[in-house]
Parts: C-alpha cells; sequence; structure tokens
C-alpha cells in the first residue's frame, strides 16, 4: 500500500510540474525557462527521447534569439543527444 501511494505522489508531483512548465511557456514566450525546465522535467523522470525533444527546442530558441552565448547553445544540444546518435 504504501508503494502506490508513493506512486500517486509522484505522478501528482510531475503533472504539477508540467503544468508549470507550460504556465512559463504560455506566460512567457519570450523566455527560455518554460523549454529548459521542461527538458529537465523529462530528463528528471527518465525520458531520454521527451528531454532530447525540449533541449533541441531550448538551443533552437537561444539561437534564433540571439541573446545566448555559443555556451549554453552547445550545452543544449549536448543534453539533446542520444546514445548511438
Amino acid at each position: 500500500m504504501a508503494s502506490n501511494w508513493h506512486l500517486i505522489l509522484l505522478k501528482t508531483f510531475h503533472h504539477l510540474l508540467r503544468d508549470i512548465c507550460q504556465t512559463l511557456m504560455k506566460q512567457y514566450p519570450d523566455q527560455i525557462d518554460g523549454l529548459q525546465r521542461y527538458a529537465e522535467l523529462w530528463e528528471a523522470r527518465g525520458d531520454k527521447h521527451k528531454a532530447a525533444e525540449y533541449y533541441r527546442k531550448a538551443a533552437a530558441f537561444a539561437q534564433q534569439t540571439g541573446d545566448f552565448a555559443q555556451e549554453t547553445i552547445d550545452f543544449f544540444l549536448q543534453k539533446a543527444e542520444l546514445p548511438g546518435d
């Protein structure tokens, strides 16, 4: 029974964090925070493909704005690499 409770809490926490990321992206579309946090959320959950997708989106955003150092863009692209890429 305790493990079921633990899984419910983790799922609820994930949904809450996902909602926060979506809110960040909607309310602040000119900021990278929502994309980066979403990538980190998926990475923490172990979903490497979803994490890579959002790291690529963060890298593209950083490139488009021109307000980010190349090191930041490279960091996002490195995080987006999947084994075997």
